[in-house]
């Protein structure tokens, strides 16, 4: 019978019943219960999770109030029930019979208490080391967490209490329980390290002197001992060292690997090994010297290193080391050099003075057949010294410590030179004992500076000066004369030659050198004058046309070509009135000219007492001696003896024994000259 066919049937039947109490009443017969039924077609009940509680519904009584008991045994005792297992429960709908209807009941239907769903998070786990233990993590929704392990991925997973050095896999189970599924999560590596790990957060090393050893410090090692290696470069090979060179090194801490560890390195720091530092320490000693002397500093200690003396002229100047000392003030400071191993270092400046050798002025000594006297000559106190025929004087300081003569050892303080000066009242000649060969002069003004001795010429040996300018050693007047010494091995002296001599001296010194001569005064470069004993010669300065910047020479009418009373001379040699001796105040050896013959004919006199003429037309000079004393080069510098009209010429005339020095020229000549100046060629 269907559920609809049941329920049309149950509705009439309600009816029925309900039509026969009434009639009943009305009749006055006894009431009755009315009949009851539970409509279970609608009856239902979900399964429910343990711990839920089941919500059965749909079912509906003809009368009275639907209840659920439950059981858990389908033909069981039916109660009320709020506790659940998880298992098979069966549930009825029931209705307690009342004073008015029957109780009814339904049939009973079935439902299932299910066990609690579950599940794991995913696993926590850290690496470890060996010997340590696994500390995974992980939270299950219920029942308790355990951990598996296994060293394949998809392989078996046990309980594991040991774990060699390699990877692992560990999953999260719950086994199922009375009330809850079990559950398991998925695999979560790790690794059972056999490195090690040095923490190194702190590791430094201080910088070094060279000598030490660094003392790096702040590393730690988990396991095993740290030793340290180094490397002079940052990526190079690092080793053990114990000895360290001034330079850059890099350290590094390390763990060598054990059995049960992995070895471990920290990071590379660096230091500087550097030098040692230096200092001068102990006050310079030193005293003032005599020049030639060597000065001889001391007292003067280092920290490290070799003390060494160097010089200089000026407190702040260049300092070095010296050996030759002029007169004066130096100053000497104590220095380290610096080294691959330490620094230099230097000394505060510490002055002195190098005093000049003071020979005795009047240090004057008579050898055999001479006598020596001090005389007051020209208001001073001077030595008069009367030498026979061959006899000598020398030089006090000069002579040996032993007394004998002919040793001159200033040499070794530095001095070369013996100067004096010197006035000679009468004598012949003299030989002057140097240093390379004996060299004489005449009393009467014999002039040795250009004389030939050997690969140099004798005034390297000898001077004499008048007015700071070197000058013929002559009679009756006072000179500076020096002698050069040096290494001398024999007597140095003076010695009167062919007759005897009187002479004065004073102011005898002792010097490195000849002494430092004035510079000579140069003529007017146009510094030509006119001579003309007939009148009309004339000098005069050209300022324009080609010939500006010269002086023209116009000779005079008269005369012949024979007169040399048309006369050009020069500045410095001729006063105006008369020429000033044997070359000249200013003692050159030679005048130098240009000159440019316009036309007519020129004659040459008194070129170093020498006169001769030639003429501008092409003749060459008559007196060949004549070129001893001049020389003649044209626009070419060739030397020419030939002249001819319309070309520039450069006249040299060197210095004779005569007093003139000029250029002659014929009636009505014409001639420029220019750049007139005097040398010191010989």
């Amino acid at each position: 019978m269907s559920k609809i066919t049941k329920k049309i049937r149950f509705v009439i039947l309600m009816a029925l019943l309900a039509a026969f109490a009434v009639f009943g009443a009305a009749c006055g017969e006894t009431q009755t219960k009315s009949e009851n039924a539970i409509d279970a077609s609608s009856f239902t009940v979900a399964d429910i999770y343990y711990g839920e509680t089941p919500s059965p519904s749909g079912a509906t009584a003809a009368h009275g109030t639907v209840e659920y008991v439950y059981s858990a045994d389908e033909n069981g005792e039916y109660t009320a029930m709020t506790q659940f297992d998880v298992g098979t429960y069966y549930v009825k709908a029931v209705v307690k019979e009342s004073d008015t209807y029957e109780g009814a009941e339904s049939e009973a239907i079935s439902f299932r208490v299910k066990k609690l769903a579950n599940s794991v998070s995913a696993v926590s786990i850290e690496d470890i080391v060996y010997g340590e233990t696994p500390a995974p993590s992980a939270t299950a929704a219920h029942g308790t967490v355990e951990y598996v392990y296994s060293a394949d991925e998809n392989g078996e997973y046990t309980e594991m209490t040991e774990f060699s050095v390699g990877t692992y896999y560990v999953k999260a189970v719950v086994e199922e329980g009375a009330t809850y599924e079990g559950a398991e999560s998925e695999p979560v590596s790790f690794r059972v390290k056999n490195a090690n790990a040095i923490d190194d957060s702190a590791f430094t090393v201080a910088d070094i002197f060279y000598g030490q050893n660094p003392s790096p410090t702040g590393a730690t090692a988990q396991y095993g001992t740290i030793e340290y290696l180094y490397s002079t470069e940052e990526n190079g090979e690092y080793t053990e060292m114990t000895e360290f060179s001034v330079g850059t090194y890099y350290v590094k801490a390390v763990v060598e690997e054990g059995d049960l560890y992995g070895g471990a390195e920290s990071k590379v720091v660096s230091f500087q090994v550097k030098k040692l530092e230096n200092a001068i320490t102990g006050q310079i000693s030193i005293e003032d010297i005599v020049y030639g002397d060597m000065p001889a500093p001391s007292g003067a200690t280092a920290a490290h290193g070799d003390v060494k003396y160097v010089y200089a002229e000026s407190e702040n100047g260049e300092y070095a080391e010296m050996t030759d000392f002029s007169v004066g003030t130096y100053y000497v400071k104590a220095v380290v050099e610096e080294s691959e191993t330490y620094e230099g270092a230097e000394s505060e400046a510490v002055s002195f003075q190098v005093n000049p050798f003071v020979a005795d002025p009047l240090g004057f000594v008579a050898g055999n057949g001479t006598t020596v006297t001090t005389e007051l000559k020209d208001e001073e106190n001077v030595v008069k010294a009367v030498l026979g025929a061959d006899s000598h004087i020398y030089f006090k300081d000069v002579i040996a410590e032993n007394g004998e003569k002919g040793k001159f050892f200033l040499t070794e303080s530095g001095y070369t030179h013996v100067t004096f000066e010197m006035y000679v009242e009468s004598a012949s000649a003299f030989q002057f004992y140097t240093s390379k060969l004996n060299i004489w002069t005449r009393g009467d003004g014999y002039d040795w500076s250009a004389n030939p001795a050997e690969d140099e010429t004798q005034g390297d040996f000898l001077r004499s000066y008048q007015d700071e300018l070197r000058k013929p050693l002559n009679r009756g007047a006072w000179y500076t004369v020096s002698m050069r010494v040096e290494n001398y091995s024999d007597a140095v002296s003076i010695q009167a030659f062919e007759g005897a001599a009187t002479i004065y001296l004073k102011n005898l010194t002792f010097t490195d050198g000849f002494p430092a001569e004035r510079a000579k005064k140069q003529p007017d470069a146009l510094g030509f004058k006119a001579v003309d004993a007939s009148g009309g010669a004339l000098a005069e300065k050209v300022t324009e046309g080609d010939f500006a910047g010269t002086v023209k020479f116009t000779a005079s009418a008269g005369g012949s070509e024979w007169d040399n009373a048309n006369r050009i001379t020069f500045d410095g040699v001729y006063d105006g009135s008369a020429y000033q001796g044997i070359f000249f105040d200013e003692n050159w050896n030679t005048i130098v000219f240009e000159v440019y013959f316009a036309g007519g004919y020129v004659i040459a006199p008194s070129c170093g007492g020498v006169s001769s003429w030639w003429s501008t037309h092409g003749h060459e000079a008559s007196d060949s001696n004549l070129w001893n004393y001049l020389s003649v080069t044209n626009e070419s510098g060739e030397s020419v003896k030939t002249l001819t009209s319309g070309c520039w010429y450069t006249f040299s005339i060197k210095k004779g024994t005569a007093a003139e020095y000029c250029i002659g020229f014929a009636a009505n000549s014409v001639a420029y000259f220019r750049n007139l100046h005097f040398s010191d060629a010989q």
